[in-house]
Parts: C-alpha cells; sequence; structure tokens
C-alpha cells in the first residue's frame, strides 16, 4: 500500500507540476496577446489621423484647383468681351463653385468614413486587450497545479482507496466510490 500511495504521490506531483507550468505558460501567453492588441490599437489611432490628415489636405488641394479653374474661367470669359457679373458667365460660374463643393464635401465624408474604420479597429482592439488582461489576471498557476494534483491523487487507486476508507471509517458503512 506504502508503493500505491508512494506512486500515486508521484504521479499527483507530475500532474500538479505540469498544471503550473501550463498555467504559467497561459497567462504569459494571454499577456503578451493583450500587448500585442494595444499596439495594434495605437497603429489604428495613427491610421485614423493619418486618414484624416491626409483628407484634409486632398481637399485644400482640391479647393486650390477649383480656385484656379474659377479664376481661368472669368479670365476666359473676359478675354472674349462677357460681361462675367452677369446671366449666363455668373451661372457658369455657380456651377462651377457647386459641383467643386459637391467634390469637397464628398472628399471630406470619405475621408471621416475611413478614420471612422481605424478608430472602430482601435476601439475593437482595445476591448480584446482589455478582455485578454481580464484573461491573464484570473489565470492563478498555483490554483491550477493544486487541482490537477488534488485531481491526480483521487482519481488513483490510491486515492480512491484512501476516500473509500475514510468513508467507511467514519460513517460505519462501506462505500463503493471509485474514479
Amino acid at each position: 500500500m506504502c508503493y500505491v500511495l508512494a506512486f500515486a504521490a508521484a504521479a499527483a506531483a507530475i500532474s500538479g507540476a505540469s498544471a503550473y507550468s501550463s498555467s504559467k505558460t497561459a497567462k504569459a501567453q494571454a499577456k503578451y496577446q493583450s500587448a500585442v492588441a494595444r499596439n495594434n490599437k495605437q497603429v489604428a489611432v495613427w491610421q485614423a489621423d493619418d486618414a484624416l490628415a491626409r483628407g484634409r489636405e486632398t481637399e485644400r488641394q482640391h479647393r486650390q484647383r477649383v480656385g484656379q479653374l474659377t479664376g481661368l474661367q472669368t479670365v476666359s470669359l473676359a478675354g472674349q468681351g462677357v460681361d462675367v457679373t452677369t446671366g449666363s458667365s455668373v451661372d457658369l460660374l455657380a456651377d462651377t463653385a457647386a459641383a467643386a463643393e459637391f467634390d469637397a464635401q464628398t472628399i471630406r465624408a470619405n475621408t471621416e468614413r475611413e478614420a471612422f474604420s481605424f478608430q472602430t479597429q482601435a476601439n475593437n482592439f482595445e476591448a480584446d486587450a482589455r478582455l485578454l488582461t481580464s484573461t491573464a489576471d484570473n489565470i492563478n498557476p498555483f490554483l491550477n497545479s493544486g487541482l490537477a494534483a488534488g485531481q491526480s491523487f483521487a482519481s488513483s487507486s490510491a486515492g480512491g482507496g484512501v476516500s473509500s476508507s475514510w468513508f467507511a471509517s467514519n460513517t460505519g458503512t462501506s462505500s463503493n466510490f471509485k474514479n
């Protein structure tokens, strides 16, 4: 019986050590993945900022080109002897300005959608990071190793024999308790 108990204790110790090692690895992996998610969040924030900056510059350049076009139209009309303050020349310049403003608003809206997509990614990465941090915080290698060792010992024939003997001696009845 002594050898059986020693064997069961050794198996429980090995099981506990294995569970401890596995738990430490899982905890470290969750912490690492959390850090990666936080880095990815920062990259997404930078991408959102970059999208907004690029969009503002694209809109500025567009408005500058439209200003040049409007000036060219005005000079061209005036060079042909057309009064640029009345009639169809005013309509032409107004149509150019309206189309240009529509295009500028489209550039702005597309920029905002692109930035929003990156901001949403950043929020999702932050949520992932928090979940992984919580997961890492909830992994307890010592508890897991103790539970694994206890389960290993209890499920061994020695552990089951000890449990049955204890049950019989404390209740006055026999038990068919075996795992």
